[in-house]
């Protein structure tokens, strides 16, 4: 419920502010087996929208109970809130797609059946539970992802598994072409600002194409930061600084990004991943520094 947010990372529950989301609140599930999947999946989201309903019994009886009671002055409350929730469960229960993503009808819809777009986001929400746990990308299941991946249209959550899976397994031509795919959307400046960076730390990092990485630091830089964008930020400028041969400002940007990973609310898979990546990186500048003093 904002503006604060209960998340469970691999080992522990955890309170952090979250005033990100657009909506009074709402329950993230993602699965952690594959055993009666669909029916705990059918279930655990059919669970919204009847509580709505419940409440909205419980508070229309409320309403037309109250008359001889104190309580009285609260009827026009609960009649509203009777009203409010009645619709907000029924609406739910539409098999729609919404700006927030599948309604929870929806997702009870694709549990119940049997198909190829079914599997495919089902699929996603296994890969989502195994980087929760702790699983970098290169360390998902390489099934799960040719089925969530296959004939995937070219939407935000596949673009973005795509190139997480890709740049992480070192398919630098397809996590490339992820990379373009968001650099062409329309999205608000923070997060424009966020993928910019990463495109210029993917080309430093994975293609030392220099040049290119510094065209399009920027750009990312010339969209403005934020707390949000500062790991993405100090992680291209490493990036950047280690093919540029300025090895003391690599290992200083490095150690910025590593420590702004905790201002970042990721699941534990995402967050181990940046934090390989950067010590791949310090790695290479370390070893680049003992050459140099070798021929010293």
């Amino acid at each position: 419920m904002l503006p604060v947010a209960l998340y469970r990372t691999d080992r522990s529950w955890r309170l952090a502010w979250w005033v990100r989301f657009k909506m009074p609140g709402g329950v993230v599930c993602c699965p952690v087996g594959e055993r009666h999947f669909r029916i705990r999946v059918f279930f655990l989201t059919a669970a919204g929208p009847f509580a709505s309903l419940l409440s909205s019994g419980a508070f229309g009886w409320l309403a037309a109970n109250l008359d001889s009671t104190w309580l009285h002055s609260l009827t026009g409350w609960f009649s509203a809130t009777a009203l409010f929730s009645f619709w907000f469960g029924l609406g739910n229960l539409l098999p729609v797609n919404t700006p927030l993503g599948p309604s929870d009808g929806l997702w009870m819809w694709m549990a119940a059946r049997r198909s190829k777009d079914a599997d495919r986001q089902l699929a996603f929400w296994l890969l989502r539970a195994s980087s929760i746990g702790g699983l970098r990308p290169r360390e998902w299941s390489p099934a799960l992802v040719k089925l969530a991946l296959l004939g995937s249209g070219p939407d935000a959550l596949s673009k973005t598994f795509e190139y997480n899976w890709y740049a992480d397994t070192k398919q630098f031509t397809e996590a490339a072409a992820a990379v373009e795919w968001w650099l062409h959307q329309s999205m608000p400046r923070e997060t424009r600002a966020i993928w910019w960076h990463e495109a210029a730390w993917f080309e430093a990092f994975s293609m030392s194409n220099l040049p290119t990485a510094l065209e399009r630091l920027t750009v990312a830089e010339s969209l403005g930061g934020g707390k949000l964008v500062e790991c993405s930020a100090w992680k291209a400028r490493a990036a950047i600084a280690a093919c540029d041969g300025r090895y003391a400002d690599a290992l200083s940007a490095a150690d910025r990004a590593n420590q702004a990973v905790s201002l970042l609310i990721l699941d534990a898979g995402l967050a181990k991943g940046i934090r390989g990546d950067l010590l791949e990186l310090i790695a290479r500048v370390q070893a680049e520094l003992r050459k140099k003093a070798g021929l010293a």
